[in-house]
């Protein structure tokens, strides 16, 4: 079943949420136009995410559209940046401008900062509007990691829109590279 119109998936539970890549890419395949996926945005996950940084990847690929999103993603073990990105990268993906980032209560250890930095500073492209950390309710402010997590999340994005800036003045921008290539045309006629 294709949910082609959706333009909005807003889903809020009192429970714990817990999908996968998979789940999430068949979600998306199913309503590729959303422009909003939030879930448990206002409820928190209160478990560890099976959403992997590479999943979130595919799904920014899938969803053209998405200017919001709200999903918890797993960090454990992810020190290095994947081929999947670099891969993105060279292929010149840049998602939808601006891009609204919501990691909700998404667990984070203190080895994973750089490459998570690395990640979100590849997917930003310095177009990400804003990201959070969700952690106000008592549940989440109960948990005794939730400081922690709050401070090395706001460590992440700060380093993401560094790296995300330094990309940009490193390599042109597409409109950059047609004007290029069209003045050396100009000259050669």
């Amino acid at each position: 079943m294709a949910f082609d119109q959706l333009r909005r998936m807003d889903i809020n539970i009192a429970s714990a949420v817990n999908l996968t890549d998979k789940d999430i890419l068949e979600l998306a395949s199913a309503s590729p136009h959303l422009e909003y996926l939030l879930i448990n945005e206002e409820w928190g996950w209160k478990t560890i995410a099976g959403i992997t940084p590479d999943g979130l990847l595919q799904l920014l690929q899938i969803l053209k559209s998405l200017h919001h999103f709200c999903l918890a993603v797993d960090t454990w073990d992810y020190t290095k940046v994947s081929p999947a990105l670099e891969s993105a990268r060279m292929v010149g993906f840049i998602p939808r401008m601006p891009l609204s980032v919501n990691v909700a209560d998404s667990v984070i250890h203190p080895e994973s900062v750089g490459a998570l930095a690395d990640f979100f500073g590849g997917i930003m492209q310095q177009h990400v509007d804003s990201s959070s950390w969700y952690w106000s309710t008592s549940a989440m402010a109960d948990r005794l990691d939730s400081e922690i997590s709050r401070k090395l999340w706001e460590d992440v994005f700060v380093q993401a829109q560094e790296k995300a800036r330094t990309h940009a003045q490193s390599s042109p921008t597409i409109s950059q590279t047609s004007n290029d290539e069209r003045t050396r045309g100009d000259r050669r006629s």
